[in-house]
């Protein structure tokens, strides 16, 4: 087992290193629970990544789960990303917590109110979603996981969020290309916006994924938005600042 998962990590990390790669998803689909976590971390020892952004969410057996998204894949609001050569899966408007302290289990017994203590600031983020797969859907249960939660990237705008967790309902608008792409309201995907972060803390896996300093994203208020090759994305919740980036497609990036 040891061999294949070094095989498996060895793929992904290929495929992170050069863009054009795509990985066979079916080589994942028998791929265990604490498999798929072995091949998270190996994968990012492999690449050598830091992680100063974590997403965490509830899979579909209730287990909470994170992964990592790398230094490398992070940018603030502004900035100019570059499209991989098979493009994004699209993206998710969220809100990330940024933490002063790391949150513990004691912390988490407390809820809500135990976990606020360690938040810093709350910031508006869009996540870029991506798969290293060939076809994710064929990847099985845990190939999501291996492949650090089908993330490709993080923009997020260091002013921050003044209306803490009170994410209900608000509107959101998403433009691409100076267009209306989406428009609607607000809606925390596991209950509460902390519930994640709390569930996480609670039972944690091997990533270390609500240490102090790392800024952790708690899933998309508005589902995934297909992007098509965009030259410019905005996203604006509520009246917060948006937060936006322009898109570097192959042809300019090589010239």
């Amino acid at each position: 087992m040891g061999d294949t998962i070094e095989k498996l990590a060895q793929m992904l990390a290929k495929a992170h290193r050069d863009p054009n790669l795509k990985v066979s998803a079916t080589a994942f689909a028998e791929l265990d629970f604490a498999g798929a976590q072995i091949v998270q971390a190996e994968t990012r020892r492999l690449l050598g990544q830091t992680a100063p952004v974590s997403k965490v969410a509830i899979d579909g057996q209730g287990r909470a789960i994170a992964a990592p998204i790398y230094g490398g894949l992070v940018a603030t609001s502004g900035r100019t990303i570059d499209l991989p050569p098979g493009g994004w899966l699209g993206i998710e408007v969220e809100i990330a917590a940024r933490l002063a302290r790391t949150v513990t289990p004691e912390l988490a017994a407390r809820g809500t109110v135990g976990v606020l203590e360690a938040i810093e600031s709350f910031h508006v983020g869009i996540e870029i979603v991506g798969s290293r797969y060939d076809d994710r859907l064929a990847a099985g249960a845990n190939g999501a996981l291996a492949d650090n939660m089908n993330t490709a990237g993080y923009v997020w705008s260091p002013a921050p969020w003044t209306r803490g967790i009170d994410v209900a309902n608000l509107p959101i608008v998403v433009a691409i290309d100076g267009a209306v792409r989406w428009e609607g309201r607000s809606k925390a995907p596991f209950g509460e916006l902390l519930d994640p972060v709390i569930a996480y803390a609670k039972r944690p896996l091997a990533f270390s994924a609500l240490d102090a300093g790392m800024l952790v994203t708690t899933g998309t208020l508005c589902g995934l938005i297909e992007v098509g090759t965009p030259t410019h994305i905005s996203a604006r919740i509520a009246d917060a600042a948006a937060v936006e980036f322009t898109v570097r497609h192959a042809a300019q990036s090589r010239s």
